[in-house]
């Protein structure tokens, strides 16, 4: 997986990114509290309570209330540009240099 690990932490339920230790047993890098999940595994979960939240009708309301004002449009879109930016520097950080 790379130089890094997702880590869902189960009695605070957040999300960690930690270094992988390899000077250290396998075992001994996994807390006996956590589970370990992959990358691929994190973005379905991501996708998918995207898609969820999109089909509520508050949310519907709310991004219609966006559009309709350009000055939050704009935010917006700022906003969401500036997300996926920071979404693909953290990929080429987990992908690494091997696979460019």
């Amino acid at each position: 997986m790379g130089p890094f690990r997702f880590v869902w932490s189960l009695p605070h339920q957040a999300l960690a990114i930690r270094p992988l230790r390899r000077d250290i047993p396998a075992s001994a890098n996994h807390a006996s509290r956590e589970t370990v999940m992959s990358a691929i595994r994190i973005a379905v979960t991501v996708v998918g309570a995207a898609i969820t939240m999109s089909r509520h009708p508050a949310v519907r309301a709310g991004i219609a209330a966006v559009a309709a004002n350009p000055r939050a449009r704009e935010t917006a879109i700022t906003v969401t540009r500036s997300a996926a930016y920071n979404a693909g520097v953290l990929a080429r950080h987990l992908v690494g240099k091997r696979l460019r």
